[in-house]
């Protein structure tokens, strides 16, 4: 397993050696829910391994705590619902009415042109070592605020 989400391999190819022992060695995936057609994103909650960027606001983790990632791709629409801010560059940046119809715009114009788009989202936070997550009671949750990080667009082949 290289990546939680699947890579093509021209983008992989791209990647230098060390960055990806790197990427690979600094994330234990601890959680997944698989995509499907009705609810149209996958998510996989991660254990962070090493310090590989700071965190967005977030303070250090406690004595039995850890820092974990929760990463989201699907639709763009779905996605970006779940989001309240962006990464541009290296700024976090509030999502308003702008951002949303640019993105729309864009995933719009792109599905006109044949291709499928998909976006993707994140959050770093804190938990216990031993968390458990998913929805039941005892259960931790991730973070519902995520923050939105861009689409990609993919020609997808007829079958």
């Amino acid at each position: 397993m290289f990546y939680h989400f699947q890579i093509t391999l021209p983008l992989l190819a791209a990647i230098d050696q060390k960055e990806q022992k790197t990427m690979c060695l600094g994330y234990q995936s601890v959680h997944e829910i698989p995509f499907n057609s009705i609810r149209r994103w996958q998510l996989v909650v991660c254990r962070c391994l090493a310090d590989l960027q700071p965190a967005e606001d977030l303070p250090e983790p406690e004595e039995k705590e850890t820092r974990y990632v929760v990463m989201v791709k699907g639709a763009p629409e779905v996605i970006l619902g779940m989001c309240k801010r962006a990464r541009i560059q290296k700024e976090i940046v509030a999502v308003d009415e702008k951002f949303r119809q640019d993105c729309q715009a864009a995933w719009e114009s792109l599905g006109n042109a044949g291709r499928r788009v998909i976006a993707f989202a994140h959050a770093h936070f804190n938990a216990s070592m031993n968390a458990k997550f998913g929805s039941g009671p005892k259960e931790v949750r991730w973070p519902d605020d995520l923050i939105f990080l861009g689409m990609a667009a993919i020609m997808d082949p007829p079958r």
